[in-house]
């Protein structure tokens, strides 16, 4: 169990690029949605944007990788490595499912270990991947028809459809990452009840 590292830090760091990401996402559609004004507001969010979404991937993608190390270090039945945990968000196709299997592993896996029933909180892991995928699909629908002049109006639906889309997919994201969290530090023998 040497392996075992609290991923209490890193879930709250991650929480909070997330929820950066969120409130940035929604700030940058609704300056859309106020028509025509001054151009900085928009800039200035597009630049935050920039910084914001890498550290999401990163913090996210360490956080995961963090969690299922976690699991396998607690002796719970994974069978994806935390390398692939993360690395299955990269390859085409299999980006659908097996991400999803990594982190429901995890959860599972740190729920048994912690003497809790992780199959109440399934439910939670299957809206997060839900709003995951559909925001993706919705988010490039909105990419190809703002190439077209004709369709910019429904372009900037699909945007401010997508932004929700995201915004409803970080809460949800938060509280998996806060509950995933909490079970693991309770789980883990070197745990010191208060």
């Amino acid at each position: 169990m040497a392996d075992f590292k609290d991923p209490t830090r890193l879930t709250r760091a991650a929480i909070v690029v997330v929820a950066a990401w969120m409130a940035s996402n929604l700030l940058q559609v609704l300056l859309r949605f106020l028509g025509p004004g001054p151009a900085y507001g928009a800039g200035v969010v597009a630049v935050l944007r920039l910084f914001i979404l890498p550290a999401c991937w990163i913090l996210v993608g360490m956080w995961i990788y963090r969690t299922n190390a976690n699991a396998h270090a607690l002796g719970g039945d994974v069978s994806i490595t935390p390398g692939w945990a993360i690395g299955w968000f990269i390859i085409p196709f299999a980006n659908l499912i097996l991400p999803y299997q990594g982190v429901s592993e995890t959860w599972l896996a740190s729920h048994e270990m912690a003497g809790l029933d992780g199959e109440a909180g399934l439910p939670l892991l299957r809206w997060w991947w839900g709003l995951w995928i559909v925001s993706g699909f919705v988010g490039y629908a909105a990419f190809f028809l703002a190439r077209d002049p004709e369709l910019v109006d429904a372009a900037s639906y699909a945007l401010l459809a997508e932004a929700l889309l995201q915004a409803a997919l970080s809460l949800v994201l938060i509280r998996l990452m806060r509950r995933l969290a909490t079970v693991q530090t309770t789980a883990h023998p070197g745990h010191v009840f208060a």
